[in-house]
């Protein structure tokens, strides 16, 4: 009855008061050239919050701490004519740590 159903995190990273946006690639084939937060899908044998670490680490190459799960929601949305259902996670988090290298 859901051939695309999937369980997915997205990561809401909070540094000195900002938020991280990212823009997915054109070629996605779902929300191509859309700013969001960090997201991905949770593998089969994962649980969400294994997904959370493994989605930081391939999508924005930081590992985090965990503060908060702020959210769990069902989503029915549509890529072309596909309908799309998820269960998202959605989490706080900081980086465990940031280096800047500046350039003069």
């Amino acid at each position: 009855m859901y051939p695309n159903y999937r369980i997915s995190v997205e990561i809401i990273l909070l540094h000195e008061g900002k938020i991280l946006l990212t823009k997915r690639a054109e070629h996605c084939k779902v929300a191509p050239n859309v700013w969001n937060v960090p997201a991905g899908k949770v593998k089969y044998d994962e649980i969400p919050v294994q997904g959370l670490y493994r989605e930081a680490k391939e999508e924005i190459n930081l590992d985090v701490e965990l503060l908060e799960e702020l959210l769990v929601r069902n989503l029915k949305s549509k890529s072309g004519d596909e309908d799309i259902y998820r269960v998202v996670f959605t989490y706080l988090v900081k980086p465990k740590s940031v280096i800047f290298l500046r350039s003069n």
